[in-house]
């Protein structure tokens, strides 16, 4: 049972309107259109905190034990609240240290926020809201694995922003190559997409060394809707195939320029940090 006092509500006016209640919302929209994904989400969990405490020292009842994050949350949601599903909801949003999404966190907090106001019988909880332009997200820095093929360097990078159209339900993933460190100018490489969801997988697209020593290749790939989750992840990997000359001693030590022929495979599970709707 909450149990208020004379004065509960002017105490929680005072602090939802204070320096560092609003300073930590500021903080949040600033990361979230600077792509500073990590940020938010550390000082998302931050502010629960801080919420937590400011509810523990207005109201007489229930009292808090811990206010770590855990802590917080089981007391905004499991004491104060009585939201035993949301609790999960948002618990499972943090406890997944690779799950950065914007609209995921602003979404979960609000609706947090809006169960406190219910439970609390406070209108001003509408000071605590997170409001946060969408369209001015930033997507941040993707995801990056890397391997070796002989002598040279392979990169897979997964761009978090991709476009989802509704019509065709597919999502279009930007997803680049990139090889260094080429001795052979006359290298070859073929690359290769796989949906791991899905099962299927692209045709072979070769590209010929132009005598650089570095060689880059973006392409669009096509999830169907099926192949991302409701968290906006996907399993994706990319399959380099390279034949090339790589020189090495033979016992001699007499130089050999043998063609080298090798295969490596990269595989992430990108989260899509943005998303840009196509009707």
């Amino acid at each position: 049972m909450i149990v208020k006092s004379d004065s509960t509500d002017q105490s929680l006016g005072l602090l939802l309107k204070g320096e560092k209640a609003v300073g930590n919302l500021n903080a949040l929209i600033q990361y979230s259109c600077d792509g500073a994904l990590e940020k938010f989400k550390s000082t998302l969990a931050s502010h629960i905190c801080y919420l937590a405490g400011v509810v523990n020292a207005c109201i007489l009842s229930p009292k808090a034990s811990l206010l770590d994050l855990e802590g917080s949350l089981r007391y905004l949601l499991l004491y104060v609240t009585k939201q035993a599903e949301l609790f999960g909801r948002i618990h499972y949003y943090f406890e997944d240290e690779e799950y950065y999404s914007v609209q995921a966190g602003t979404m979960l907090y609000n609706l947090m926020v809006s169960k406190l106001a219910a439970a609390l019988k406070y209108d001003g909880f509408n000071e605590a809201y997170l409001r946060i332009d969408y369209d001015k997200i930033g997507a941040g820095a993707g995801t990056t694995v890397s391997k070796t093929i002989g002598n040279t360097s392979i990169s897979l990078y997964v761009d978090p922003e991709v476009v989802h159209d509704r019509t065709r339900k597919i999502f279009l993933v930007k997803v680049g190559f990139d090889i260094t460190n080429i001795t052979d100018p006359d290298a070859w490489f073929g690359f290769i997409l796989v949906d791991a969801k899905a099962e299927k997988k692209s045709h072979v697209i070769g590209a010929r060394n132009q005598g650089g020593d570095r060689m880059r290749k973006q392409f669009t790939m096509e999830l169907p809707e099926g192949s991302v989750d409701n968290h906006m992840q996907a399993d994706i990997i990319g399959i380099v195939q390279g034949r090339f000359r790589m020189p090495s001693l033979n016992k001699k030590g007499v130089t050999k320029i043998p063609v080298y022929t090798g295969e490596a495979q990269l595989r992430v599970q990108p989260f899509f940090t943005k998303v840009k709707v196509k009707q």
